[in-house]
């Protein structure tokens, strides 16, 4: 499993280092499918041999799975609800702005900046979110999973 828990570091910062949408959606992505890897060898029924051995020190095994399964879960979360809001288009306010709080469109369809700058500080606060969740999981995965 250490390659499985080191690509969680690649694929952080791969997304950390992303400056452009389509560089943002691929290193999500790619943190994505890494945790919903993780989460099916921890509690699913992954192939023969694929299994996450967690260390002997570990008090209770089977919570302890449970518990970094659901943080593989919280990776998942971020980083949809990232991708979701690469995907918004740029010239709407974001969804969790309030109605009033943009300015109306000016006649020609131009972009409210107010509404462009706050959906922008969300996306890198998303990504910045879907980061900190993915290299927790690789550090508690590191901290946990037996030596071999």
């Amino acid at each position: 499993m250490t390659v499985a828990y080191l690509e969680f570091e690649d694929h952080a910062d791969e997304l950390l280092q992303a400056r452009a949408t389509r560089e943002m959606k691929t290193a999500a992505q790619s943190l994505r499918l890494a945790a919903l890897d993780v989460r099916r060898r921890l509690i699913g029924s992954p192939p023969e041999g694929t299994t996450i051995q967690l260390d002997p020190s570990v008090q209770n095994p089977e919570q302890r799975c449970a518990e970094l399964a659901n943080l593989a879960v919280d990776v998942v979360t971020a980083t949809d609800y990232l991708l979701g809001m690469l995907d918004a288009p740029t010239d709407m306010a974001p969804p969790l702005s309030l109605a009033d709080e943009a300015e109306p469109r000016r006649g020609n369809g131009a972009l409210d900046h107010r509404a462009h700058d706050q959906l922008t500080r969300q996306r890198f606060d998303a990504r910045a979110t879907a980061v900190r969740l993915g290299m927790r999981l690789r550090a508690e995965l590191r901290r946990d999973i037996a030596k071999y």
